[in-house]
């Protein structure tokens, strides 16, 4: 039995759904070794990847306000990669908000998923 296209895409949105928790156990971590300075510009530029994943990730599969919040914080990030600039602790201080952002997105998701 084949399974058509919309089955198929069903099936990566829910196993996208499913893996929020662990990816944002992943920024997280991320996000607390940059702010205890301690990127390096490869580790920096694989953060920025972790984000940008997810605004490609949650556009594709419908997530549009995580899609929305991890853009604007991937806009932030890039202003830093353009210029080979690693963030300092203030500016990851500012990053909190985005980060933050991020967290009740991916949290209500994960809520939602728990009731349905």
């Amino acid at each position: 039995m084949k399974i058509d296209t919309i089955e198929k895409i069903e099936l990566l949105k829910s196993k996208f759904r499913l893996e929020i928790p662990s990816r944002l156990e992943e920024i997280e971590q991320k996000f607390i070794q940059g702010k205890n300075l301690s990127f390096n510009k490869k580790e920096f530029e694989e953060f920025y990847r972790y984000i940008h994943s997810l605004t490609g990730a949650g556009s594709t599969f419908g997530e549009k306000e995580l899609s929305q919040s991890a853009l604007s914080f991937e806009n932030e990030l890039k202003i830093f990669l353009d210029k080979s600039k690693i963030p300092n602790k203030e500016d990851f201080i500012n990053f909190e908000v985005y980060m933050n952002d991020l967290k009740n997105i991916c949290t209500n998701i994960i809520n939602k998923d728990t009731k349905e």
